[in-house]
């Protein structure tokens, strides 16, 4: 009986380190496809790739590009909801400290109050 339970122990052990080399292998391919993925996608690579094959794809002129403008209602709002923002008064850090601690957080979300 205690002979089996060391074997099982061991045994426990070596799939535990097998589990932690196979999530290293799997953690180092995920971050070199996304190094790949952020090359493929900068915008430094497409110019050359664009530049060194012969593809149909152009860079675009003037003549090509739209300007949109923003409606002035737009704006309006926008720039009265960025005043009300601002004009928003901040409680002094004590209060803000106290009103941290004070509040009611279920244990998973508790944390240090700085």
């Amino acid at each position: 009986m205690y002979i089996q339970l060391q074997v099982q122990i061991y045994d426990l052990g070596y799939q535990s380190e097998r589990n932690k080399a196979q999530l290293q292998e799997l953690t180092d391919h995920r971050n070199q496809l996304a190094s790949s993925i952020l090359t493929l996608k900068s915008s430094s690579h497409m110019g050359i790739k664009l530049l060194s094959e012969k593809s149909q794809m152009q860079f675009l002129d003037n003549k090509n590009i739209v300007k949109l403008t923003t409606p002035p209602r737009v704006l309006k709002t926008a720039k009265s909801d960025l005043t009300k923002k601002q004009n928003v008064q901040r409680p002094e850090k004590g209060l803000r400290l106290l009103a941290g601690a004070l509040s009611l957080h279920s244990q998973a979300e508790a944390g240090l109050v700085r």
